[in-house]
């Protein structure tokens, strides 16, 4: 998350991606080979791709909060109100109309 929207790393680039794993700890070339790999990361990656277009998500980053797939919240602009959302604050409003401020 940090390495695309905070430091703007392109984790598309499967060695900026490596690089970005191995100077945090983690295997970088192990984890990316187990994910061109393991054939449930890919069913996984299109169930919630099904989920979010049925639920009408668009963009990335999108947050959902409490399982509550119906009141979605996208954009890294957004993360005060994801933080609340998370604290238990609740809209008196719809919080589509929120999201638009």
């Amino acid at each position: 998350y940090r390495g695309a929207w905070q430091w703007n790393i392109n984790i598309g680039d499967q060695n900026e991606l490596c690089k970005l794993l191995n100077n945090h700890g983690f295997d970088g070339n192990g984890l990316i080979k187990q994910a061109k790999s393991d054939k449930s990361v890919k069913t996984i990656l299109r169930q919630n791709t099904e989920l979010a277009k049925a639920k009408g998500m668009f963009g990335v980053p999108s947050y959902v909060i409490n399982k509550d797939y119906n009141r979605f919240i996208w954009g890294q602009e957004k993360l005060d109100m994801v933080k609340d959302l998370c604290c238990g604050w609740r809209p008196m409003c719809n919080i589509d109309s929120v999201a638009k401020l």
